[in-house]
């Protein structure tokens, strides 16, 4: 099974998109190739591959690749440093169903992912990604999300498990938007570091002030700045 599976993970990623496709993979890649991936026979029909996975457990699958991935992240100035983010499924969609949102959490940096919830139909990705946060491993991690989930109960779930975030703060949360907006960030004092990537240059500035004594979100009196884009 672990095998079948290796060779399953190698073709999708190179660009397989069904059963049939994964075999004709498996057998272009030669009996030396899917022989280091465990599989001896050399080659797997489509018909194996649908069997496999019509009895494989996909959450509990989900999970395992994503606790192997966790501990192989890149760690930034020592620490893991997570991106939970929402993104609809490109191409995965049938008939009249929409295609599925999912909610998942990735590595800053490699993108490697370590868990992913979909989103209720009825739903949004607010309570998802609380799901998800609750199932990884946040021990001494930083977690990054949009402005979405800044939210009271989301921050006060990654400071209980000994995180801590960065979250933005827009218009979804006006207090705090209007306060932060009338600090006079201009006087402030900034370091930018500037990416050239993708054939784009992006220049990242932040400047940071002390922790304004009307903060009510949890975690951020524990730590001596906040910062601001």
């Amino acid at each position: 099974m672990g095998a079948l599976i290796a060779v399953a993970v190698c073709a999708v990623t190179a660009g397989a998109r069904g059963f049939t496709a994964i075999g004709e993979w498996a057998r272009d890649a030669g009996a030396g190739a899917v022989k280091q991936l465990g599989l001896v026979r050399g080659s797997v029909d489509e018909s194996t591959l649908r069997r496999l996975f019509a009895r494989l457990d996909a959450d509990r699958l989900d999970a395992l690749l994503g606790t192997w991935a966790a501990t192989r992240a890149a760690l930034v100035a020592g620490r893991q440093v997570i991106a939970v983010d929402g993104k609809t499924v490109r191409g995965a969609c049938g008939g009249d169903a929409s295609a599925p949102h999912l909610v998942a959490a990735s590595a800053h940096g490699s993108g490697a992912v370590f868990g992913q919830v979909a989103v209720g139909e009825k739903s949004n990705e607010i309570p998802a990604a609380r799901d998800l946060l609750e199932a990884l491993e946040l021990d001494g991690a930083v977690v990054r999300m949009d402005a979405l989930h800044t939210q009271h109960a989301t921050a006060a779930l990654v400071t209980e498990a000994d995180a801590d975030y960065v979250l933005a703060v827009k218009a979804n949360q006006k207090p705090s938007y209007a306060r932060l907006k009338a600090v006079p960030w201009a006087q402030l004092p900034a370091v930018a570091r500037t990416d050239r990537r993708h054939g784009r240059r992006t220049t990242r500035t932040v400047k940071a002030i002390d922790v304004p004594a009307w903060t009510t979100s949890p975690g951020p009196r524990k730590s001596p700045s906040c910062g601001a884009p």
